[in-house]
């Protein structure tokens, strides 16, 4: 369901987020496992999962910025994407109106590629407020594409939660396990990690004789991993104090020898994402080849977010360094500046 799929990608910013997984528990539904998510500024979100589900999170490709996606353990192939949205505090921009609204908006989008010529929304009863979704068939899908989509929003506390389920089944066991998941989610106060007294960050390869370090004073890290072949490894790390959100990918590419090259590279995929991007500048600074862009609104909501990636080459390896704000303001540019001053190159050898 590439064409479909593809529609769906831009519902899916999340602001930032780390999943975390606690004791089963039996329910009406069958065997489930607590799952949360830390939103900055936003406490974090608690969602019952099947234990049957596995799940990942990874940040968005072209954007940068992490989503949650379920799989199956075993059996038919699915899946399930779940992304939070924080809007500007006081703002009703995840009331019931304003919901059905984007719903409707994000489904007519996609009604021309589904055999569906009527796009039917249908309720979803949170425990916060009432969600809406839509349910289309891909008129045409490929072979191994999900035939089927569900897609929709509901408004958690303060928070925007977009979602959609892809199968092969039209109804089923998938799509209701999915939406008891969603209308049971709950924001509880407080974060899911404790506060950091981390200062500096290094980031590496098990191979490599060096790391990438920079100044992460006041961040959690809320997610960290390598790659199964010991190749890449990710990390990302939120402020809850001030917003920011930090990322960076190390990859062992040895054909790229500068910084330019690197962002030639990540950069000319990024930018055919389907999210909307203004205000674009590409730049050089120091050792870095950075390209600063804005996210003017995701789905009716002004969020006014800016990005930065900052691209490196280092010893066969490309970093991509992603830094984002929402909303940014022009005094919080000092707080992404920091953290690109502070980037170096330090042998394993030494100590932090």
């Amino acid at each position: 369901m590439s064409s479909l799929k593809t529609a769906m990608t831009s519902m899916s910013l999340v602001f930032s987020l780390g999943l975390m997984g606690t004791a089963p528990f039996a329910s009406a539904a069958g065997e489930t496992t607590l799952r949360h998510l830390a939103v900055p500024n936003r406490g974090q979100l608690e969602l019952q999962a099947p234990a049957s589900w596995r799940d990942k999170a990874e940040p968005i490709k072209g954007v940068g910025l992490p989503t949650i996606t379920f799989h199956p353990v075993a059996g038919p192939e699915f899946e399930v994407l779940v992304s939070a949205i924080r809007g500007p505090a006081g703002s009703d921009f995840n009331s019931q109106a304003k919901v059905r609204e984007q719903v409707e908006r994000a489904g007519q989008a996609v009604l021309p590629m589904a055999v569906e010529t009527k796009l039917v929304i249908k309720e979803l009863a949170g425990q916060t407020g009432k969600g809406y979704y839509f349910s289309v068939t891909d008129r045409a899908p490929k072979l191994g594409e999900y035939k089927y989509m569900t897609q929709g929003e509901i408004g958690v506390g303060d928070l925007l939660l977009t979602f959609t389920i892809l199968s092969h089944e039209k109804e089923g066991k998938v799509l209701q396990d999915a939406l008891a998941m969603l209308a049971g989610a709950k924001q509880q106060a407080g974060s899911a990690a404790s506060a950091s007294a981390m200062k500096s960050y290094a980031l590496s390869l098990p191979a490599s004789d060096w790391s990438l370090v920079m100044d992460l004073s006041g961040f959690d890290v809320v997610q960290e991993r390598t790659a199964p072949d010991n190749q890449a490894a990710y990390f990302m790390a939120t402020n809850e104090s001030t917003g920011v959100a930090a990322s960076a990918f190390l990859e062992t590419i040895p054909d790229m020898k500068t910084a330019q090259a690197c962002r030639e590279f990540y950069w000319s995929k990024a930018s055919k994402s389907p999210l909307t991007k203004t205000d674009i500048r590409l730049f050089d600074m120091g050792q870095a080849a950075l390209v600063e862009w804005t996210v003017p609104e995701f789905n009716g909501v002004k969020v006014q977010q800016k990005n930065i990636n900052a691209y490196m080459a280092y010893k066969g390896a490309c970093i991509d360094l992603h830094l984002s704000k929402a909303p940014f303001q022009a005094a919080d540019q000092k707080l992404f500046d920091h953290i690109l001053h502070s980037v170096i190159y330090r042998s394993k050898k030494s100590a932090l």
